[in-house]
Parts: structure tokens; C-alpha cells; sequence
């Protein structure tokens, strides 16, 4: 059972945050439905909700009154709960309807002007909950010192009743619980305390779930070893962001995903437009956890995934080796199917600039695949596996083919140099034109010089 129950408008969500913020800090809980009826929690789970709830706090507001489901809430709350449990807080100065005036026309009314929500209505909260700001505050710290994650690591095969109980645990829309199980394995896109945790894995092991649970550092923590020293922990591995949906604020969250991968705006624009989509490169969690939250300061859905090893992604580097067998590269051909099968580029050619590599990421299976393919032919190849640490490379055109011009102009406008310039780097081929902090976030760098028929490989950085 939860504290309060939160009554609103979804065009007052920005009010509703700075509530459930205060709330979080005082260690109040909540039911709020970020959702709207229909595609969120359905009507049952609503009034089950007003009735559990031990409070009623009712933001009214212009657009409160003007709402379809607003009004019926309160209506239901003044029927099932005492008067003294029921809080009406007006968050603008909107007249109210003469209708529900009469009906709250007893209540003890408190507004956001006169009672500012951290000094005065958090206050209020606490005492008609029956403690003190001193026991809150305490819960509080103690909360805030211990977080945990909750990870699911497979969703066994009872999808539905795993997709349905997360969407009550983590009051969430179908949709948004359904990506989470899609996702996996995954990481709960919000933290608990170990309490929470352990009932949540307990919940949804019962359902056949893999779950397991990881304490959050939030960066980093301060943990005391056996000789009273303090020591910096960190969790370990790979993350990535998945962005859900961009929500309303759509130009907000592309100007965000641009600062974030340091790309270019229509690459950005790119990667909002095709949510849900993961944003191309990998991070820490507190990483993640950052990109995640700024994210939803903008109203974007935004959860984070842990990388499996069946996600990992390698490099084909070809090693300089005499009298490499062609019958091996010519197999390796007919299995690139993704991305696009370098265009009828003969894959022999890279041989000719060895030692190289091939400016591609291919997941383990496939990886795996073309080493076997290509020693079944006589040909060695090597897989270099990708982490956030060999994402920095140097880009380098091998060859230009017959496409020249095509490459010079190419170069000038993406490499933003003069025309001499970007001709005297096709003339010098082979050569490094261009480096990245991050391969993944500017494939398109050199997708688009293969599209023309260059042959560009790449060189990890020291």
C-alpha cells in the first residue's frame, strides 16, 4: 500500500515531477499514472489504487478541470475516503467549476503559492501520515545510502505474466514494460531498496524469470575493507541506452542525443525518429545512468541494458600473411549480408593493404563464422572484440577505385577541408583521413565512402 495517491492532469506533468521528487526525498511513497487511461493503468487499477492509498492529493489546476478523468477520480475518492485523507492542491490560480467547488467546498484547500510543495505541503503530508520530519528524514538517508538494481537477466517463456507484473511494479505503461522484456537482459530503469529488490526478484522468479540484484554506486561509493580503509567501488561492465520513445519534447531530446554522441544533428535526428532505438555506443552505468536521466528530464522514456556476451560485438582485422588463398575471402563474401555486402567490393583487395581492418562490427555468431569460413580456406583472419576502449580509431582510405571525384567531394563536405586538401588525401592513399572517439557513432562516416566504391579500412589508437 502506498502513501499517497496522486491525482493530475498529464499536461501538469511538470508539477507532478517536482512533487514526486519532494515525495521521494521524504521517503513518502506513491501511486501516480504517468500513463493515459486506455494505454496505461486500466480503471480497476485506478480505484484499487484511490482506495489502498492512504492519501488523496488532488493537484487542481486548469487543466485538471478540463480533464475526462481528473474530476471522476476526485468524485471516487470523496465516496470511498474519510474527509481528513482527501488534500486538494490548487497548482494555478484557475477558477474552479461551481460543481466541484461544491463538492470540496468543506475540504481544508492548500495552494502552491501560499504552500510551496518542500516547506509547507510535504509538511503537511508527513503529519497527516503520522510522522515526524525527523523520522522521514532519517528513512530518507538510510534509503538513499543503500540502492539497489534490479536486473532481469532472461524472461523465461511465461512472457505476458512477466510483461503484466512489471507493469505493476514499476508503474509503467504496457508498452514501456513490454520493451523492458524485450530488452533483456536488462536493467530496471529505476533503483530500490533491498527490500524492494529481494520482493521483486521473489515476484518475478515465481513467474519463471531470471533475476538478479546489483547494488547501485551511483559513480562511485565509498566501501571500507577489513583494515578500515576507504576505497572507491565502481560496478564493472558494459551499457547500453535505449531510447523508448522521445516523447513530446522531440527537438529537446535531439539536441541531447547530439551533445551525447558528439554527432552531427540530422545523425542525431535519425536515432530519435527511430524509437525505440539504443543508442549506438556503449557506457558505464553511471554513465547510462547520467544519459537516462537526462533524457527523461525532457519527457523522453529512456531504460538502460546491461551488454550480454551474446551481444558483443568484434572487428575483422586482416594480418599480413604471404599467399593468402582468395577462395577465403571470396567465402567470407557471400556471408556479409549486414551491413551491405561491401558493395562488390573484392575482399581480396583489403589483402593487398594488410594488415587491416575492416571497417565493420559483426556480432559474435557472425564474427565467429567468417574465422571458421575463412580457415576452411586456407585464409587466417582475426577477431578483435569492441569495448568502449577500442572505440577510438583512426579512418583510413585505402583506395579510391574509380570513383575519384566522387571521394574528393565526399571528403570536402563531410571533412569540412578545402578542395585541395581533400584531394590530396585521395591522392595519397593509402592514408589516414579522418579519426573518431567513437567508430559506432559515425559509421555513417564510412558507409558512405564504401557507397561510392572507396575502400576505407580502420586503425585502433593506442
Amino acid at each position: 500500500m502506498k502513501d499517497v495517491f496522486i491525482s493530475y492532469s498529464r499536461k501538469d506533468k511538470a508539477v507532478a515531477d517536482q512533487i514526486c521528487a519532494a515525495l521521494d526525498r521524504a521517503g513518502i511513497t506513491y501511486f501516480i499514472d504517468k500513463q493515459d487511461i486506455g494505454i496505461g493503468h486500466p480503471f480497476a487499477d485506478i480505484a484499487k489504487a484511490i482506495k489502498e492509498c492512504t492519501l488523496f492529493l488532488y493537484l487542481g489546476s486548469y487543466n485538471a478541470y478540463m480533464s475526462i478523468y481528473a474530476p471522476k477520480e476526485i468524485n471516487y475518492a470523496v465516496r470511498h475516503k474519510a474527509k481528513n485523507n482527501i488534500l486538494p492542491y490548487l497548482i494555478d490560480d484557475s477558477p474552479m467549476p461551481d460543481e466541484l467547488d461544491l463538492l470540496l467546498c468543506d475540504y481544508n484547500w492548500r495552494t502552491k503559492k501560499e504552500h510551496p510543495i518542500d516547506s509547507i505541503l510535504i509538511k503537511d503530508l508527513l503529519k497527516l501520515l503520522g510522522r515526524s520530519q525527523s523520522q522521514s528524514a532519517s528513512q530518507s538517508d538510510k534509503s538513499t545510502g543503500e540502492r539497489y538494481l534490479v536486473v532481469l537477466s532472461h524472461p523465461g517463456y511465461a512472457l505476458l505474466p512477466i510483461v503484466k507484473r512489471i507493469k505493476e511494479l514499476l508503474n509503467t505503461g504496457l508498452k514501456e514494460a513490454k520493451d523492458i522484456v524485450d530488452a533483456a537482459p536488462t536493467t530496471f530503469p529505476r533503483e530500490f531498496s533491498l527490500s524492494e529488490a529481494n520482493t521483486i526478484k521473489q515476484e518475478l522468479e515465481s513467474l519463471g524469470a531470471k533475476v538478479s540484484i546489483q547494488q547501485s554506486f551511483n559513480h562511485t561509493n565509498s566501501a571500507t575493507t577489513n583494515n578500515g580503509n576507504s576505497q572507491s567501488a565502481t560496478t564493472t561492465g558494459a551499457y547500453l541506452v535505449v531510447l523508448s520513445s522521445p516523447g513530446a519534447n522531440k527537438l529537446h531530446i535531439v539536441k541531447a542525443v547530439k551533445e551525447i554522441l558528439n554527432l552531427g544533428l540530422k545523425e542525431a535526428k535519425d536515432i530519435v525518429d527511430a524509437a525505440p532505438s539504443t543508442l549506438p555506443r556503449e557506457f558505464s552505468l553511471s554513465e547510462a545512468n547520467a544519459i537516462k536521466q537526462r533524457l527523461e528530464e525532457h519527457g523522453a522514456t529512456v531504460f538502460t541494458k546491461q551488454v550480454s556476451d551474446s551481444e558483443k560485438q568484434y572487428y575483422i582485422e586482416i594480418p599480413f600473411s604471404k599467399g593468402q588463398s582468395s577462395r577465403g575471402f571470396d567465402a567470407m563474401a557471400s556471408y556479409i549480408y549486414d551491413p551491405m555486402p561491401f558493395n562488390g567490393i573484392d575482399l581480396q583487395v583489403y589483402s593487398d593493404f594488410a594488415p587491416c581492418i575492416l571497417p565493420v562490427l559483426f556480432d559474435e555468431a557472425k564474427a565467429s563464422l567468417l574465422q571458421r569460413i575463412a580457415a576452411e580456406n586456407g585464409t587466417t583472419i582475426r577477431m578483435i572484440p569492441y569495448t568502449p576502449q577500442t572505440a577510438s580509431v583512426d579512418f583510413k582510405l585505402l583506395s579510391h577505385e574509380d570513383s575519384k571525384l566522387q571521394v574528393v567531394k565526399y571528403l570536402k563536405e563531410h571533412l569540412n577541408v578545402e578542395l585541395a586538401r581533400a584531394k590530396e588525401y585521395v591522392d595519397s592513399a593509402p592514408t589516414v583521413i579522418a579519426s573518431s572517439e567513437d567508430f559506432r557513432t559515425t559509421k555513417w562516416f564510412t558507409d558512405g565512402l564504401r557507397e561510392i566504391g572507396a575502400i576505407v579500412s580502420i586503425q585502433i589508437k593506442d
